[in-house]
């Protein structure tokens, strides 16, 4: 069917930014073609939110995509948060993601996924990004543990705990 490789699914296309492909799966009308399932269609909206493929991510939210909904236990707010995709945060914030949404697992919101990604990181990475994700966090109403201020990673970046500290309340 694709002459460039492998055959990608809804899922797959959506998670490698192949917007062409993505197309494909939808009829005239909105609606999702024979080949692909609402489940893919979720899950390749939450890989393009974490790998930051902002055209695949703005296709899908005109088809309806609600980015509230959990998938598999986190919204995809989280994933692009971890990322470090700034402008997929931005817009998902702009579309209602919820900011206070807590994982299933380690009942974390995106803030917090932001945080840990950026405290992973190796020293030669560039979390450049981590501080203005989280900044728009906190903006958008994020609550900022006090814990995490205690953390040393974060309580001796200034430019992170600046980033916290934006858009609080006073």
């Amino acid at each position: 069917r694709h002459r460039r490789g492998a055959y990608l699914d809804l899922e797959g296309a959506a998670g490698v930014g192949r917007l062409d492909v993505v197309k494909t799966f939808f009829n005239d009308d909105g609606s999702l073609t024979s080949g692909a399932t609402t489940d893919q269609m979720k899950s390749g909206f939450k890989w393009a939110c974490a790998y930051g493929r902002l055209d695949v991510v703005r296709f899908l939210l005109e088809k309806g995509i609600d980015v509230t909904e959990r998938h598999r236990g986190e919204t995809s707010l989280h994933v692009a948060a971890y990322g470090g995709h700034v402008e997929a945060v931005a817009l998902l914030l702009q579309r209602g993601a919820p900011v206070e949404a807590e994982d299933e697992v380690w009942a974390s919101t995106p803030l917090g996924w932001a945080l840990y990604a950026w405290s992973t990181l190796s020293p030669d990475a560039k979390p450049d990004p981590y501080y203005d994700v989280v900044a728009r966090l906190v903006a958008a109403g994020a609550t900022v543990r006090p814990e995490w201020l205690d953390d040393d990673a974060i309580g001796n970046d200034r430019r992170m705990v600046a980033a916290l500290d934006r858009g609080r309340p006073r």
